[in-house]
């Protein structure tokens, strides 16, 4: 065996004892270390998703909470009188009158149960259908206190029927109740406070005549006749009204209602009284009428 001979198999023997020694490295380091790496990555982003499922649990609890203490209470028949009965007295105080408020069959709300196969009951909705018959006034107020009870309802639908000088109110009203509120037979004594002036959020809807086609008449038969002073020294501006030509009084800060429509009396002068019919506002002499107002509306100085 001459030299060079001697000199390959040594470089090929180190050759080899490199390889064997890098795949022992790799097998007995880098692989348990990359397999340990791996697992530990996993472990991070398991305990990512339980740390975001644990609070989005706390989350959706706090909610629960929320809408536990503004639940019906959980017992059916107790939950579907105490409201019958609360809406009755709702549209008694609004004075709304030929009132029914009619139950309809509940409907069980269900969830995949997530433990067990199959699915579980979580809530029940209660609807009802009230009618009524009001004027756009009431109506409003009475929304407005609807959507201030803190109770878990909403309006569905509304039907709303011009009839003479008042409104045929149809609703449909969907109340809920969660199992998980500890109310037995009791309301969510709770409100809400959406508005910081109710007056200025709603008021304006009542002053809007949202059937003005077709009632026009209602302004041309309404003229204001004269206006006189009390004997407190108060001005009054005398209206007549309607095809019987009724009269009516009214003081400035005051409101004549007729076939719809509200009007605002702001001011009266001797000869003349600046009222407000919806948006639209000016003076109106004595002996004209309410749609010679809509009609030629007088500039306000």
């Amino acid at each position: 065996m001459n030299r060079r001979t001697l000199l390959l198999l040594l470089g090929a023997a180190a050759v080899g004892l490199l390889y064997a020694g890098d795949q022992i490295y790799r097998a007995g380091y880098e692989q348990p270390m990359d397999r340990l790496n791996n697992r530990l990555d996993g472990l991070v982003t398991r305990e990512k998703k339980i740390k975001t499922t644990a609070l989005e649990a706390r989350r959706d609890q706090k909610r629960l909470d929320v809408y536990a203490a503004l639940s019906l209470p959980y017992q059916p028949e107790q939950a579907r009188a105490a409201y019958q009965q609360w809406l009755l007295a709702l549209v008694d105080r609004h004075q709304m009158t030929q009132a029914s408020v009619d139950p309809v069959q509940p409907r069980t709300i269900e969830v995949r149960n997530r433990t067990r196969r199959g699915s579980r009951a979580v809530a029940t909705r209660y609807p009802f259908q009230l009618r009524a018959r009001t004027n756009l006034t009431r109506l409003t107020a009475f929304l407005e206190e609807f959507s201030q009870a803190g109770h878990l309802h909403k309006i569905t639908a509304m039907t709303l029927n011009p009839s003479g000088s008042d409104l045929d109110v149809s609703l449909s009203i969907e109340a809920l109740s969660i199992d998980a509120c500890e109310r037995e037979s009791s309301l969510s004594t709770q409100t809400w406070n959406r508005a910081s002036d109710p007056e200025a959020q709603w008021g304006v809807i009542a002053r809007r005549n949202l059937f003005a086609r077709g009632f026009s008449q209602a302004l041309t038969q309404t003229r204001l006749s004269g206006i006189t002073y009390g004997a407190d020294g108060e001005a009054e501006a005398w209206f007549q009204v309607g095809a019987t030509q009724a009269t009516r009084q009214v003081r400035a800060g005051e409101q004549l209602d007729i076939e719809l429509f509200l009007v605002d009396v702001i001011d009266i002068l001797p000869d003349r009284a600046f009222v407000r019919i919806d948006d639209q506002a000016g003076w109106l002499p004595v002996g004209s009428s309410l749609g010679d107002l809509i009609a030629n509306p007088a500039p306000n100085p």
